[in-house]
């Protein structure tokens, strides 16, 4: 913590202290008369005040809430801003704080209602310099409400956090957009991070792959572990060759590089590697062996000289005099190194060639634009060919100090290029296997360029123009345009790369599929710039890859899923379930006496019935349910996210109808049953299990006499049974008068006497017994029926408190009524509440709606504009069972609550000298109730000792059975004047 944040804290505590003496009138910059006697606590707590005020070195102001107007300034301020105490005394805070003065008065009106207290504002210095502060503010009395204010400049802190975040980001950019896969390991061989393509060449999820052996990804681990031994014996490894298994089986071959990095302390800590992936390429070379031997050799010599060790280099000075040369000169010239130093090429007798190299880089030097040629030459390794790029080194000023000339010995792929040609079948098909296009946009101009073989695999002539947006967009699928477009977009934006499967749509009407991966290019200051990518023809795997999926999951007569695939999502069902909590029901289903079928007609027309059978089963289930063949007449449906088990029930009674309509195959008309078998999850029922189960409930429709379905579990069959009749009594409920509102007293743990009264639902149930809410509440809100009877329970309650508030006039008490989430979601729910208040002549203010905290968490737009009416119309909100939800603190700042209402979970056990935590809780939620001046009630109590307890810790009121279980209204009336002894 700084300095100057402890003296924050410690001002705050002053002005606690100082705050709690509401009448006091100690101007802040007053000193008390030495000598004049005792002076009380307030007078001392003001005096402590004005001297921290004075003295200390945080910035500090008083301002008036309303006007502004800073009144007090401490040095501190007047150091900070640079205007003097008397100057700081007639500003007001909108010429010091940059945000419009509009909002500036808002917030101080929120912090002077303490509704909220911490700000993070920018404030104008007189130098005109401006700086971000931290401001904690809290209201206090000086003869005048004012705003006490803690300033912390923060603007340094913020700069460097800003700076660390964004060098974070571009450095993680970096490593994300690397098309090759990127791993961080750890001495023990433990991976730590990776990136987005380590993903995709494993299958593998980041969260996976963080934490496992690293070797455990490669096809050979030993081998893996003995490269990852060599970059740590000799600091780094290139070029190691290896196989990495996707988790499909797939294999990927790659080169690769490792770098070891260290600690702090300079202690090897790990190893940085890249893989390189070049399976393309050894397929290429497998297939091209004995035709292109000297092309692989190379392309072998490319890769060298790609890694700093294959080309030959030399430095030009202007008068073509050369300064450098490196190796691989002596190695192609046959001269030694050192008599190439200060020679020109027509001094080393290279007579016509000479005159050539030297035109070039002339060209070079007058124009500093690089430029390639290639020539052939006999030299120390005979008759070789040459590629040479000219490249100018330009200095500060821009002018060419020098020209390099870099030259590739090509003879191999030459001579390679030469025999391929003989062969132009063989060349064809070397052209195929690369695939790859390339393509650039400049952001400033917009200017796109393609590659040549982009064109040819989109099916474009390659000497056309760029396709513009709306021809681009033809070249796709829709589905596939609006990834590629909005995942450009994105890009464009934020950096973000991307690796995308699009469908290709050729002008000739063909589809295809291509790989397309993307990234940003930036400037030095971080800005983008440009976008690149490249895109690969993968038409050819994804349909082998399609098919080869379609036939191992499908049924080849139906085309359903099979066995294997039903398994699959049969488990991922269930582990979904599980965490959503939600259920996922089996329906196997059997043809009835379609043994009569095949054995009758034959098994072309027993396969025309299943083909027909399964096509209508597809019809019946809902979108995103799977339908399998297990083989046979045997068909299974997996339903998923179920809220309700019933509809279950509800679709097997559906299939079981449906299938009583005949079929038709051919001319003629067949007849096939259906009995199907339905299986719930409950518990942990395992996937297994739960086919298991649906099978027996299957043979138990049959055995029950066919064309039927038959539930497994019989304890679901009675509950859904005694719901769907909660559901239809409670639907008649209203219109037969059964329901009824009881009152509950809330009661004044200091005087006895009855504050408030709650309003709980009752139902008269047909059985003759009166049912609390909790036994149908949840029915009434999945159904619906919440609303309607929410409105009539607002009408009653409204309508009851008015008549109580007539009876007793200037005694009224406040009547608290629930409303569910339904409820508060509802666009209609202030027409109602104002419909009930005018229809009674109720004061609004002897309303309270009382709403639970996981209401609070539907944090919609109509949710919140209900929560700011119902507070604008003067009804006071409460908030139930608090402490058991999930959002507490965050609301209380968010929302004007006015009550809190302790659980009583954590009132049953408060006495108990086992259950502290709950002592601690309580009195936790007591004391920040007081701080932010809301009432408090405790739920639930039974006991006087509990009652007791309470009141010793201060807690204002209390509810429960201790005092009056809920009655009907006319009981009520007796009680609203009892007054209960301490109990």
């Amino acid at each position: 913590m700084t300095e100057q944040a402890a003296t924050a804290g410690r001002a705050a505590d002053a002005v606690q202290r100082l705050d709690d003496q509401p009448d006091s009138d100690v101007r802040v910059g007053e000193v008390c008369p030495e000598g004049e006697g005792a002076v009380d606590d307030s007078l001392g707590d003001a005096h402590r005040f004005a001297a921290m005020f004075r003295e200390h070195d945080a910035v500090m102001l008083l301002i008036d809430p309303v006007t502004g107007q800073i009144v007090d300034a401490n040095p501190a301020a007047a150091e900070f801003y640079g205007y003097s105490l008397n100057d700081l005394r007639s500003m007001t805070i909108t010429q010091i704080n940059m945000m419009p003065a509009a909002e500036v008065a808002e917030l101080m009106a929120q912090a002077k209602s303490r509704t909220r207290g911490h700000f993070v504002f920018p404030h104008r210095l007189a130098s005109g310099e401006v700086r971000r502060v931290d401001v904690h503010t809290t209201p206090i009395r000086d003869g005048q409400p004012l705003l006490f204010s803690i300033i912390i400049d923060i603007e340094d802190r913020v700069r460097a956090e800003e700076e660390l975040a964004r060098v974070s980001a571009y450095s993680r950019s970096l490593i994300e957009a690397s098309l090759d896969p990127l791993v961080t390991i750890s001495a023990d061989g433990v991976i730590t991070d990776v990136n987005v393509a380590t993903e995709s060449v494993t299958g593998v999820q980041r969260q996976a792959l963080i934490g496992s052996d690293f070797a455990g990804y490669f096809t050979d681990p030993d081998r893996a572990r003995a490269g990852y031994q060599q970059a740590f014996s000799q600091g780094s490894v290139t070029g190691f060759p290896l196989a990495i298994r996707h988790v499909e089986g797939t294999v990927t071959d790659v080169l690769y590089n490792a770098t070891v990095y260290c600690d702090a302390r300079g202690n090897i800590a790990g190893v940085f590697a890249a893989a390189r992936d070049i399976t393309e390429q050894k397929r290429a070379q497998a297939e091209l062996a004995v035709q292109s031997q000297r092309l692989a050799a190379g392309e072998e010599l490319l890769r060298a000289v790609l890694d700093g060790s294959g080309d030959a280099v030399i430095r030009f000075a202007p008068d073509g005099s050369i300064e450098y040369v490196n190796l691989q000169v002596e190695r192609n010239s046959g001269i030694p190194l050192e008599r190439w130093i200060g020679k020109t090429f027509a001094e080393l007798g290279y007579g016509d060639s000479a005159a050539s190299w030297n035109a070039h880089n002339r060209q070079v030097f007058d124009t500093g634009i690089p430029l390639t040629f290639e020539f052939e030459i006999d030299d120390a390794g005979g008759h070789r060919w040459y590629e040479t790029k000219v490249t100018p080194e330009v200095d500060a000023d821009g002018s060419v100090s020098h020209v390099i000339q870099t030259s590739r010995d090509i003879t191999d792929r030459v001579r390679a290029e030469a025999e391929l040609r003989s062969s132009r079948g063989q060349l064809e098909q070397a052209q195929r296997i690369a695939h790859v296009g390339s393509w650039t946009l400049d952001c400033a101009s917009n200017h796109v360029t393609w590659s040549e073989e982009l064109f040819l695999m989109q099916g474009l002539d390659p000497g056309s123009p760029v396709p513009d947006y709306t021809e681009h967009s033809r070249l796709f699928t829709p589905a596939s345009w609006l990834e590629l477009s909005t995942e450009l977009a994105k890009t464009r934006e934020t950096g973000t790369p991307y690796e995308l499967e699009l469908e290709m749509v050729r002008p000739d009407g063909s589809h295809g599929w291509m790989l397309a991966r993307g990234e940003a290019m930036r400037d030095s200051a971080g800005t983008i710039v440009a976008l690149q990518g490249v895109a690969v023809d993968i038409t050819a795997r994804r349909i082998t890859s399609d098919l080869l999926r379609a036939q191992a999951t499908h049924d080849p007569l139906t085309g359903l899923a099979n066995r294997v695939a039903l398994q699959d999502e049969i488990l991922r069902a269930v582990s979904g379930g599980r965490r959503a909590g939600r259920a996922v029901a089996v329906l196997m289903m059997d043809l009835d006496r379609f043994k009569v079928v095949n054995d009758t007609l034959g098994h072309a027309t027993g396969d025309e019935l299943l083909v027909a059978a399964a096509a209508r089963l597809m019809k019946l289930v809902r979108a995103g349910d799977m339908v399998a063949r297990l083989g046979g007449d045997e068909f299974v449906v997996v339903m998923r996210d179920l809220d309700d088990p019933t509809e279950a029930a509800v679709a097997a009674g559906r299939l079981v109808e449906d299938f009583r309509a005949p079929f038709t195959t051919g001319d003629r008309e067949l007849f096939a049953t259906a009995s199907v078998g339905v299986a719930i999850t409950t518990g942990d029922v395992q996937a297994g299990d739960l086919l298991r189960e649906a099978d027996t409930a299957m043979y138990a429709a049959k055995a029950a006499g066919r064309d039927r379905m038959s539930m497994f579990n019989e304890d679901l069959r009675t509950v859904v049974t005694t719901r769907l009749a909660i559901e239809a009594d409670l639907r008649h409920a209203l219109e037969r008068g059964q329901l009824a509102v009881w009152y509950q007293p809330e009661i004044d743990l200091t005087s006895g006497s009855v504050l408030a009264l709650e309003a709980l639902l009752r139902w008269h149930h047909p059985d003759g017994t009166v049912w609390s809410a909790d036994r149908f509440v949840d029915v009434c809100e999945e159904t619906g029926l919440i609303l309607d009877i929410g409105d009539w329970v607002l009408r009653q309650v409204c309508g009851q408190a008015a008549a109580w508030a007539a009876l007793r006039p200037g005694r009224p008490v406040t009547v608290r009524v629930n409303l569910s989430a339904l409820q508060l979601a509802e666009t209609g729910l202030l027409e109602a509440i104002d419909g009930a208040l005018c229809a009674s002549g109720l004061d609004p203010a002897l309303l309270c709606v009382e709403i639970t905290e996981t209401a609070l968490l539907r944090r919609t737009t109509t949710v919140t504009a209900n929560l700011a009416g119902i507070h604008d119309s003067g009804i006071s909100l409460a908030i139930d069972d608090f402490g058991t939800g999930y959002a507490s603190l965050t609301y209380l700042n968010q929302y004007p609550v006015d009550v809190l209402k302790i659980d009583r979970s954590f009132v049953n056990d408060i006495t108990s000298p086992d259950h502290d935590l709950d002592h601690s809780l309580v009195a936790g939620i007591i004391g920040l109730a007081r701080i932010l001046d809301i009432a408090v009630i405790a739920e639930g109590v039974e006991h006087s000792a509990q009652a007791a307890y309470l009141r010793q810790m201060g807690c204002p009121s209390a509810q429960g059975w201790l005092y009056s279980k809920a009655v009907s209204a006319e009981d009520v009336t007796a009680l609203l004047d009892h007054v209960y002894p301490h109990l």
